[in-house]
């Protein structure tokens, strides 16, 4: 079984329409699909049976505008004196986008089996929403990871995955209060070993760090991301190396460099669309002999 894992990354994981595109001229379906974050906007909207040029037409279209200053919940917070905002973003007419790409279905109902993961802060662990998940209780799995029980529409796994702390209002889904996918596991090879796949493509985001002015003081949208960034980066590092040792399932990763480019500029879309296309196109060789093994 073959598993196509997207990773995180904010406005980066725009490169993973572009890797979606190359793998489409390779002739290279993956039998499900893993995404958190950014990488579960794409995700979902692949499984749900979206053509990769929607995709693309789509991702081109964002702008700032998608994701404005929340004035309204900001406001209230000053009126009020005592309360902070609840979030400084607002993510609706990003999501909005997103729903005409899944309208109402089912994570379970989607047309190719599709796990997207969240952070509980209730449970402190990684939620895993999709086709159900065994995870053995005596295992180190079950210390970090909560498969979802029941099935939810695509939007409220995307929602959730996409909610990143202090910019975005967290999700509340039952007793939990979720928040990004990519606070605890930005890069879940895991959870597609666990689903049964037994070669990965992995994608993930290769960011070096900005250097940031040295006199000018990064503003807060700047200094959540790039702080947000550096932990996810971490993330992704340590399941690389981990899932590796444990598991040892063979995969091919595509590295997606992001040096010199912004977390807030959405101008560079189609740039990260172009370098998606490109580094998998570049490992086209191995992406193949993966494909068939």
């Amino acid at each position: 079984m073959l598993a196509l894992v997207l990773s995180g990354g904010g406005i980066y994981g725009a490169a993973h329409v572009g890797v979606l595109s190359a793998l489409e001229e390779l002739n290279i379906v993956p039998d499900i699909v893993v995404g958190t974050s950014s990488g579960s906007l794409v995700a979902g909207a692949y499984a749900a049976g979206q053509p990769v040029d929607t995709l693309i037409k789509l991702t081109e279209s964002l702008t700032a505008r998608d994701v404005p200053l929340d004035w309204r919940a900001i406001l209230a917070a000053v009126i009020r004196r005592r309360h902070l905002p609840d979030r400084l973003l607002n993510p609706a007419p990003l999501l909005k986008k997103a729903e005409e790409l899944v309208g109402s279905m089912s994570i379970r109902g989607a047309r190719m089996p599709c796990y997207i993961t969240a952070t509980s802060l209730t449970a402190r662990r990684v939620i895993v929403f999709g086709p159900p998940l065994i995870v053995d209780p005596l295992s180190e799995d079950a210390l970090k990871l909560l498969p979802w029980p029941e099935d939810v529409p695509i939007m409220t796994a995307m929602a959730a995955s996409t909610a990143v702390p202090g910019l975005f209002r967290p999700v509340r889904l039952r007793d939990h209060w979720l928040v990004d996918g990519g606070v605890l596991d930005d890069y879940p090879l895991d959870v597609a070993v666990l689903a049964g796949a037994t070669r990965i493509i992995g994608v993930y985001i290769e960011d070096p760090g900005s250097a940031l002015d040295e006199y000018a003081t990064p503003h807060i949208i700047s200094t959540a991301g790039s702080s947000l960034n550096l932990l996810l980066n971490d993330s992704s590092w340590v399941r690389r190396h981990l899932v590796a040792e444990r598991f040892g399932t063979p995969r091919v990763e595509v590295p997606i460099p992001v040096a010199g480019l912004s977390l807030t500029d959405f101008h560079q879309i189609p740039r990260l669309i172009e370098i998606g296309v490109s580094q998998t196109l570049r490992l086209q060789e191995p992406l193949r002999r993966l494909a068939v093994a």
